[in-house]
């Protein structure tokens, strides 16, 4: 997992707005699935505008990724880091961005399995659990084969798993449990401070 290093204007903007050992999972959620919930909170105007006009102020964005041997297992970041990252793109090549509708999705993302043919890692599930052990429910969840080729013919499948939940449960830090086709599980620890800076959930929603 990649530490982050937290500036204290980060810490300062923010408050002004107000391991690797493999475990059992409990209850692992089936390896096909596709769900959705009602609730789907966009980006508040008010944080937007903070992140676009301190962009260049902000750390970089604190995205959390999990390697599992040499694959890139497990990605963690949200949508208020999305944004933040294209603002500070477009800031550093003198362009301006406006976000499109879709970008403005208020979410924690979690991607997982590896798609790279020598570094395969083959997904199957993923649960996210408060720190009081509340299973979070998603609002949205893909777990599917996808299939993949390279200029030199070759094609091969890839179970991967890709989902959605509200920022609001997730404030106080949170755990990702995923698993790989074999049985295998693992438990990732995203921290208070990495969910309250790193992916900026420390900014208020309303």
């Amino acid at each position: 997992m990649k530490m982050l290093m937290l500036s204290s204007v980060t810490a300062v903007l923010l408050s002004c707005l107000i391991a690797a050992t493999p475990v059992f999972a409990q209850g692992p959620l089936p390896a096909k699935a596709s769900m959705m919930m009602k609730v789907n909170r966009t980006i508040a105007p008010s944080i937007v505008a903070t992140i676009r006009d301190h962009a260049m102020e902000f750390d970089p964005p604190g995205n959390v990724l999990r390697h599992v041997d040499k694959s890139d297992a497990l990605f963690i970041t949200s949508g208020r880091n999305q944004i933040l990252f294209q603002y500070r793109q477009a800031k550093a090549q003198g362009a301006e961005f406006i976000p499109m509708d879709y970008m403005l999705k208020d979410v924690v993302r979690v991607t997982c399995g590896d798609a790279d043919l020598g570094e395969k890692f083959e997904c199957s599930s993923v649960q996210v659990i408060s720190p009081s052990g509340v299973v979070i429910e998603p609002l949205t969840y893909a777990a599917e084969a996808n299939t993949y080729s390279n200029g030199y013919g070759h094609t091969w499948t890839v179970n991967e798993v890709s989902a959605e939940y509200p920022t609001v449960p997730l404030q106080d830090g949170f755990t990702v449990r995923f698993s790989n086709a074999s049985g295998m599980h693992w438990t990732q620890v995203v921290t208070a401070d990495q969910a309250w800076y790193g992916l900026l959930l420390g900014m208020p929603s309303k």
